[in-house]
Formats: structure tokens, sequence, C-alpha cells
């Protein structure tokens, strides 16, 4: 039997360095993708995602509000751990039928929402801000995302009803 001595020969039976530099790319990016994919979100970034849909949302309503030139409620809904938009005539006490939930928004089970509750509310929601027509907003709660070791702070401009949210220290 001959063994190939031509260059032809030698060539036809190995890899070049090109297929070797593309397989190996290829590789890494499917193993980056499997790494992203399995290892989850970090806390920073849950909260992070959280933090944008709950301004995604109350900017919602607060358009809502100025579309339909009626005030519009952004309550908290702790039997359902969601946030969810109310008429301010969905509210009231004596109510027979439960009100009509038009949007709402989910929390993540991990996420915990801080407020100071009132003693004397007897609602099943709790009322966080409330925007007016002309685009402003009640300024009278703090509100704290927690997850994990980290926290975000919200307050709305009553003026403008412009949300602003900023990471704390715990």
């Amino acid at each position: 039997m001959k063994t190939p001595t031509s260059p032809t020969m030698l060539r036809n039976n190995s890899f070049t360095l090109i297929e070797i530099i593309v397989v190996l790319v290829i590789i890494l990016l499917v193993t980056g993708i499997a790494v992203a994919t399995y290892r989850g979100e970090s806390p920073a970034r849950k909260l992070e995602s959280t933090s944008l849909e709950f301004e995604t949302f109350c900017a919602g309503v607060r358009y809502q509000a100025m579309e339909n030139g009626e005030e519009r409620i952004v309550s908290l809904d702790p039997r359902n751990h969601c946030l969810v938009m109310l008429k301010p005539e969905d509210t009231k006490e004596n109510q027979e039928e439960p009100p009509e939930i038009r949007t709402k928004m989910p929390l993540p089970e991990e996420v915990s929402l801080d407020i100071e509750e009132d003693p004397d509310s007897t609602s099943d929601y709790i009322e966080l801000f409330r925007f007016f027509p002309d685009g402003g907003a009640s300024g009278k709660r703090e509100l704290f995302f927690r997850y994990q070791s980290l926290q975000r702070k919200y307050t709305v401009s009553p003026l403008t009803g412009k949300l602003f949210g900023e990471e704390v220290e715990q």
C-alpha cells in the first residue's frame, strides 16, 4: 500500500485551521446560550425587570386617566399578589359585586412590595397611587420593591405624575 506523499492528498484527509475555528466558535456560542438559559436571572436583573414592568404599568394607568378624563387608581391586590388599575367608584366600601379589572400586573412570587397599610381600611385593595386627568398624581406613598437583598424605592410626583425609582441600601 502506498502512503500519500503529494500535498493535495494530505490536505484532503485533514481539517483546515479556518474549519477548526468555525467549529470552536459555534460550540462556544451554543454553550454561552445554554448557560445563560439554565442559570436563570440574577437578583439584580429580576428586580430591574419587575421595576421596568411596574413603570410601564403606571404609565399606562396615567395615560388611561388622561385619555378618559377620569381618575385612575393603581392598587395592590394582596390576595392575588398583583397590581390592578381601578376607577374611584370601584373602591367604594359597600359594593355588591367585585370591580371589573381590565388592567393588572402580576408580581413575581419572589418579589415583595412593602407599603404602610391603613389600619382603618376594610377594602380588598390597597391604593398606591391615584392619577388625575390633568396628568398629576397623588404622591402620598413610598413603595419598596424587594427581591432577596436588593431594594428599589418608588415615589410619584404630585405635579407631573412621573414615577421616580431609585436603588436603596437595606
